[in-house]
């Protein structure tokens, strides 16, 4: 099961705290514990033990944790993105959506660092539309990063491939701004 947390922070947390925090919180009521937290050889940090796998993501004023929890999905206290009994890895990220006088700045980072299939559709994008579209390709590109480890290299996400993907995305807003916020793994089979 793949499930999603999210959090503003309160006055004076970090989005760091907020995010280990809600991760801790999802792995006890999810787990019945909170596992210590360790890292692969590339960095990405993991539950020690295996089992259910998470991802933290945040931006200015909200943080997230998917998490997933091989078992059933009976009861979940969080929004529930995928009800098979898998743990697959997962990766997530959450992007404040940037002003429209931002977007000549967001377009040159676009063509700089994605790959091409989501080049191509950004390239017609009008002005006021971009910064939306830009953040729903790059958390699509992140998430994806996160996913297997790799994160955002000195290519950029050139090389990144989202065949067999389930990537929902989320959009919000809250405190006066827009979020958008993707989850992203790969089924079994897939």
């Amino acid at each position: 099961m793949v499930c999603l947390g999210i959090r503003f922070p309160a006055p004076g947390e970090t989005l760091h705290a907020a995010g280990a925090s809600l991760r801790d919180e999802m792995a006890r009521a999810l787990l019945g514990d909170a596992p210590p937290v360790t890292a692969l050889p590339g960095g990405k940090p993991v539950f020690a033990g295996g089992g259910a796998q998470f991802s933290i993501a945040h931006t200015v004023g909200c943080a997230v944790c998917a998490m997933s929890v091989p078992g059933p999905a009976a009861d979940a206290p969080y929004p529930v993105l995928d009800a098979s009994p898998e743990a697959p890895a997962l990766g997530a990220d959450v992007e404040t959506v940037r002003a429209s006088s931002q977007t000549p700045r967001l377009r040159r980072v676009a063509e700089r660092f994605f790959p091409p299939e989501l080049k191509r559709p950004l390239r017609d994008t009008p002005d006021a539309a971009f910064p939306a579209a830009f953040a729903a390709a790059w958390t699509l590109c992140e998430s994806a990063a996160k996913r297997t480890g790799e994160g955002f290299g000195e290519r950029g996400f050139a090389g990144l491939s989202f065949t067999g993907l389930r990537a929902p995305m989320l959009r919000l807003s809250h405190g006066g701004r827009d979020y958008v916020i993707r989850v992203c793994w790969r089924t079994a089979g897939v």
